[in-house]
């Protein structure tokens, strides 16, 4: 018995804020992108830290925490993780007909 044999396709996933925003609404634990910027505008230190928080205060507390780089920020933004932060990919897989 042959079985066919399938192709699998790996796309980026493609997911918008506002997609993001209605997911993690109802999930407990979120995922969140934090921002940590200090320094003046022309030279400007900048750290990302991906963090699993129940809210956002508590995530860009660990952010805060968990920092390499910036130690003490004058700027934070903080935003639910979309697909594509968190390096989702789209699986396409097909069937050859025999």
């Amino acid at each position: 018995m042959q079985v066919a044999a399938a192709t699998t396709t790996y796309l980026p996933a493609r997911q918008s804020q506002a997609d993001a925003d209605r997911f993690w609404a109802t999930q407990e634990w979120k995922k969140y992108v934090v921002t940590l910027e200090c320094g003046p505008q022309r030279a400007k230190l900048s750290e990302t830290r991906y963090v699993t928080a129940r809210t956002q205060a508590l995530a860009i507390k660990a952010a805060k925490r968990n920092a390499m780089r910036v130690k003490k920020p004058t700027h934070v933004q903080c935003r639910y993780a979309t697909a594509q932060d968190l390096g989702c990919v789209q699986v396409v897989r097909q069937e050859k007909p025999l």
